[in-house]
């Protein structure tokens, strides 16, 4: 079966900036799966309006997941986030819920009840209030450093989520014991993250000699942009990327292809 790939934007928020305009319609009209990663408190009603009627305009092509609550560092140092690292689950559980009034409220049935998360932290405490909160899915991420892809094997021959205290990646497969699907992201379009706010991203070249290094089994290809970080230029250089993989015949999901079953995971 062949490769195929999806984008996922993290941190659409309250300001509707060039680079996200520029990301979206670049993406769309090249028939690339893009889903953008909301942050729900942060929202603001010019943002919620285009995307209501981007998604409108591409219903198979543009997705809207819910990323966090409020972006916020909560959990201590070695792995800071706003979820995970030993938060009670009530109080994770609530700022979820929160969410996902938020999210209803703004977009109705137009969003998907995928969550992921700032930062990537998150443990047992947030995966079972998802689950209970009513989500399907989760999106997550993960580097393959040879170190890396060993953890993972093992944890997924064993079938757990968190093993020594770190999370258990699944591809495209169902997280074991919970009703929750994982779909991570497997390649990332920045170089270098540049405190506070800022980051340099990959050019094409980088990007295709990373795509060639991904393991051959992982048949479903999530690319993490955050378009913040993004100039026109480089967002120009992600979409040669992905215009030079559809010439290799790589596939372009649609949002009913990633999350409804018919992904080849094999």
């Amino acid at each position: 079966m062949s490769l195929s790939v999806f984008v996922r934007n993290d941190d659409v928020r309250g300001e509707l900036d060039k680079s996200l305009v520029y990301l979206t319609e670049r993406l769309l009209s090249n028939g690339v799966l893009l889903i953008h990663a909301v942050e729900p408190k942060n929202m603001s009603k010019e943002v919620i309006g285009w995307l209501i009627a981007m998604k409108k305009a591409y219903p198979e092509r543009l997705g809207i997941i819910q990323h966090g609550f409020e972006h916020k560092i909560k959990t201590a140092l070695p792995l800071q986030g706003e979820f995970g690292g030993g938060r009670p689950f009530e109080q994770q559980r609530a700022e979820i819920h929160q969410g996902k009034l938020l999210m209803d409220n703004y977009f109705g049935k137009l969003w998907n009840q995928v969550f992921s998360f700032p930062y990537g932290t998150y443990d047992n405490n947030t995966l079972h209030a998802l689950a209970l909160e009513g989500y399907n899915g989760i999106s997550t991420g993960i580097r393959f450093t040879r170190k890396r892809r060993m953890f993972n094997m093992v944890g997924r021959f064993i079938g757990v989520k968190h093993l020594m205290g770190q999370n258990v990646v699944y591809f495209n497969e169902q997280v074991p014991g919970l009703p929750l699907r994982e779909y991570p992201v497997v390649l990332n379009n920045t170089k270098k993250y540049i405190l506070p706010d800022s980051g340099v991203q990959k050019n094409f070249l980088e990007l295709m000699n990373e795509w060639h290094y991904l393991p051959q089994s992982i048949r479903c290809r999530g690319i993490l942009v955050h378009h913040r970080y993004n100039s026109l230029q480089d967002i120009d250089e992600l979409t040669e990327f992905l215009i030079y993989l559809r010439s290799r015949n790589i596939k372009f999901l649609t949002l009913s292809e990633l999350f409804n079953d018919q992904v080849d995971n094999s």
